[in-house]
């Protein structure tokens, strides 16, 4: 087995365990989808994984480099003051050669504003896939999104797990997920 992170026993919070004895791993193409509502410990669950916090039991194993790791947090909103193409968005970032042309030229003219909730974020992951990237952590991927954009964002991700462009994802997302070809891990935490 190839697990890219393994995660056991572990207890999280600050002075009093938010969530306590979590077992589960995440194999070489899959994806870890946490799921729980507000306060019961998602964020600090990521930060736990990170390693931006410490757990209070339990281990954290990571089998890729935490440089390989990258996180695109959660967005608040999606609107910008700033008149920016999606492609001038990914020209900021050093991104790995085999994504440059993930996105369509037409689309990567179109304007950040005028963008669907899924064309932002698509353009909003490949920031995060730089040279030396091969996992990603992405913090509520699916807000402001309709069902339509979300089957789009699904499938992007999905194309980056079969084309070997990453390894594997941890998502956090209140929407419920179908990554039927992939190896998918739900932890809800209550």
């Amino acid at each position: 087995m190839n697990d890219l992170l393994s995660v056991s026993n572990l207890s999280i919070g600050y002075k009093k365990a938010i969530q306590k004895n979590l077992n589960f791993s995440v194999e070489e193409g899959g994806v870890l989808f946490i799921k729980g509502r507000n306060g019961s410990g998602k964020t600090t669950l990521i930060k736990t994984l990170f390693g931006d916090k410490k757990p209070l039991e339990g281990n954290v194993y990571w089998s890729v480099d935490k440089k390989e790791v990258a996180i695109l947090p959660q967005l608040v909103t999606h609107e910008v003051s700033l008149s920016v193409t999606l492609g001038e968005i990914l020209d900021c970032f050093l991104l790995k050669e085999e994504v440059k042309d993930i996105i369509p030229e037409e689309l990567k003219k179109r304007r950040f504003n005028d963008a669907s909730g899924g064309e932002r974020q698509k353009a909003l992951i490949l920031t995060r896939l730089r040279q030396g990237i091969s996992f990603l952590i992405l913090d509520e991927p699916f807000n402001h999104m309709d069902t339509k954009a979300i089957g789009e964002v699904l499938d992007f991700l999905s194309h980056l797990l079969d084309e070997k462009i990453i390894k594997g994802i941890i998502l956090i997302s209140h929407v419920a997920v179908d990554f039927d070809q992939h190896k998918v891990v739900e932890v809800e935490l209550l």
